[in-house]
């Protein structure tokens, strides 16, 4: 998910500063997010729909 989302903000011709500015983060933030550096909130997510048999598809727009 990292790399897709890494992959869109540079379809948008957007840096890591930039974007994290404009969401008010701070671009270390975006950059784990883009690494795929989990956090615990997402790998209970991941677990919870492991659990419930959910899938996510990413797409564009």
């Amino acid at each position: 998910m990292g790399a897709f989302l890494r992959q869109a903000r540079q379809r948008e011709n957007l840096s890591q500063d930039a974007l994290a500015d404009e969401l008010g983060i701070d671009r270390r933030v975006l950059q784990r997010i883009e690494s795929g550096a989990g956090t615990l909130y997402a790998r209970r997510l991941f677990m919870l729909m492991a659990r419930l048999g959910v899938e996510m598809e990413l797409r564009a727009r």
